[in-house]
């Protein structure tokens, strides 16, 4: 039996992505992004990450919440969960942002889904 292995050229893309100061949004990313940071630019938050703009794109929930804001663990999904024996956390910590020269300080987190293989499930 003779097996072969393809390895295509990729090609990996730095994209900003500029993000609403609210609770809940969702951004459009292509399968298979990592997240670099998160930052302020023009007093505007940004997230930037490394992409392959030809895959396609998913809808990805970014949640935001102010130093201080109360957050519902069970209503807001953190928890975690298995799947094939793997745990996997619902929300992931991107990073933190300043507006109004630090008066301001919010923290981005995102649920970023897990692409299985066909046949997984």
């Amino acid at each position: 039996m003779v097996s072969t292995i393809y390895w295509f050229k990729m090609i990996k893309k730095i994209f900003k992505y500029p993000i609403k100061v609210i609770n809940e949004q969702s951004i459009k990313l292509p399968c298979g992004f990592k997240i670099l940071t998160i930052q302020v630019q023009n007093d505007n938050p940004c997230i930037w990450a490394l992409v392959d703009p030809e895959q396609r794109t998913i809808n990805v929930k970014v949640n935001t919440y102010a130093t201080g804001e109360s957050i519902d663990a069970e209503e807001w999904g953190l928890h975690e969960y298995e799947l094939h024996g793997h745990k996997y956390i619902s929300k992931t910590y991107i990073g933190t942002y300043q507006l109004s020269g630090g008066v301001l300080v919010f923290h981005v987190f995102l649920d970023e889904p897990q692409i299985l293989p066909e046949g997984w499930l």
